[in-house]
């Protein structure tokens, strides 16, 4: 099934609003600022994900750069609003993944696109992946998973 862009802002922020509450079924509309993130509890995500990029990288060299960038995130994200990121902070992590995903998504499109002529298969994979994330996310906000 194809589904046309939105063609105008308003379109767009009509579109977030559809699904943006499952369980209410209210339109809180997601386009909506979040609040800044609070003190949270627990560890830093960052720190979870530098402990676990190990595990599911089996390249020492190329888990060493991830969690490199990881680290370098964390500081960036404390500079930013003076705190780790965590769980129980205020914020909908599930929309906040959404969001940062849909972003990936985007640049990796771009990506892909400066090199079209080259086929780059690892750029096709990680657009892949990243859209295989998406649908878990989109899914999990409404309630279903579909394999």
């Amino acid at each position: 099934m194809r589904v046309d862009p939105p063609t105008s802002r308003e379109q767009a922020h009509q579109l977030l609003q559809i699904n943006a509450c499952p369980h209410c079924h209210a339109r809180h509309g997601s386009h909506q600022e979040q609040p800044m993130p609070a003190l949270g509890n627990g560890p830093s995500a960052h720190d979870l994900v530098i402990k676990d990029v190990h595990r599911y990288i089996g390249v020492p060299r190329t888990a060493d750069a991830i969690a490199e960038i990881m680290a370098a995130r964390k500081e960036i994200g404390l500079e930013r609003y003076g705190q780790l990121l965590q769980n129980g902070n205020g914020r909908d992590m599930l929309r906040d993944a959404i969001e940062e995903v849909a972003d990936a998504l985007a640049y990796t499109r771009l990506l892909m696109e400066k090199s079209w002529g080259e086929v780059n298969i690892m750029q096709h994979q990680a657009y892949k992946s990243l859209m295989n994330a998406m649908k878990i996310f989109v899914e999990t906000r409404e309630g279903r998973y579909d394999d």
